[in-house]
């Protein structure tokens, strides 16, 4: 009798600590939330490395994808007007292209490893330009239309 009272006591203290204390939370499922509010969410991968962010930067929402050894690679954004773009960069984390709205016309630009020079196609009140520019900035030659008519200059 003395050995099922033991038994019984053990049970019923199991079952107090399991209610006290829920399993390890790798052992549940984290609960599915309908409404999820931040400011930034930075995703990791399993050994802590910050692999990508979505949030709010400058005031505007961003997503930026890193690489292994935490330099940006891609950006998508809305600049402080509020017009889309999309950033691209080397595996040092230089910026080499961005395409996106400027005036709601489209813009390419396209950048040496150097971070300056390089060229501009874009569009403006619907007609084609072409801007390209020296390791320096300065322009270097553009090619685009004046009054309907092509215009080059170096």
């Amino acid at each position: 009798m003395l050995l099922l009272a033991a038994m019984a006591t053990g049970y019923l203290g199991g079952l107090l600590n399991q209610a006290n204390h829920p399993a390890h939370a790798q052992d549940q499922l984290p609960a599915i939330q309908e409404v999820v509010r931040a400011k930034i969410f930075i995703m990791v991968n399993e050994t802590g490395k910050t692999r990508g962010l979505f949030g709010m930067v400058r005031g505007e929402p961003c997503l930026e994808l890193y690489n292994d050894v935490g330099k940006p690679r891609g950006t998508f954004s809305l600049a402080e007007g509020g017009e889309p773009y999309l950033s691209l960069y080397n595996t040092a984390g230089k910026l080499r292209g961005t395409f996106g709205l400027l005036n709601e016309e489209p813009l390419l630009g396209l950048l040496p490893a150097a971070g300056l020079g390089g060229g501009i196609f874009r569009l403006a009140n619907g007609e084609p330009q072409l801007f390209l520019t020296d390791a320096t900035g300065k322009m270097r030659g553009e090619f685009l239309l004046v009054d309907g008519e092509p215009h080059l200059g170096l």
